[in-house]
């Protein structure tokens, strides 16, 4: 009988000895996760969550890779025809919420400083359910008159290796990115890169 017992405390305390170990294991995993958002909302801003499997980033400083694309009208864009000018490049897409939030934001910001900035709503548009019309009515709606331009293939999104949405890239006036943003800007971000880099 007494066998039993000490058998039974020393199970015991491998349980307790176990549960403890893989709980320990866990908050080292979230404290991990929240250092890794602190780091990506470094200014204050939105937050984005990157895969452990991203591919790597573009480097603040690197000529953008150019591109042309349709915008809504059916006219070619490219973007090496906006050097001049301070470019905001957003991707997003119809059914992102946090795109929503930054929307009326970055239209504003447009009519502000059109002349210095010129801001690109990029469509991930083979994210999109129904195509070109939900895109269309969505800006419509929304009397958003920014550029907008629909990557249809996907092409784009993976040349800039976007993971999440929105995104944003801040490119100067050569053309070369300033700063990645992940997450929904707001006009305070948008008005201190703006006065940062004019």
């Amino acid at each position: 009988m007494f066998k039993k017992i000490i058998a039974g405390t020393c199970m015991l305390g491998l349980v307790i000895a176990l549960g403890f170990t893989i709980w320990n294991a866990n908050e080292s995993d979230v404290k991990s996760s929240t250092n890794t958002m602190q780091d990506l909302n470094s200014r204050g801003e939105g937050a984005g969550i990157v895969s452990s499997n991203a591919p790597e980033a573009l480097a603040i400083g690197e000529l953008t890779p150019d591109f042309s694309l349709e915008n809504l009208q059916g006219d070619t864009t490219t973007l090496s025809q906006y050097q001049g000018k301070l470019v905001f490049l957003n991707f997003w897409a119809t059914w992102c919420d946090y795109c929503k939030e930054e929307m009326p934001i970055m239209e504003v910001v447009q009519k502000k400083y059109e002349e210095d900035v010129h801001i690109i709503a990029l469509n991930a548009l083979n994210s999109e359910l129904n195509g070109v019309d939900k895109v269309k009515n969505y800006i419509e709606q929304g009397g958003y008159t920014f550029e907008v331009l629909l990557d249809k293939e996907g092409s784009v999104v993976n040349q800039y290796q976007v993971v999440g949405l929105p995104t944003t890239f801040v490119l100067d006036k050569e053309g070369k990115l300033i700063e990645t943003k992940m997450g929904p800007m707001t006009e305070e971000y948008m008005t201190n890169i703006i006065k940062e880099n004019l």
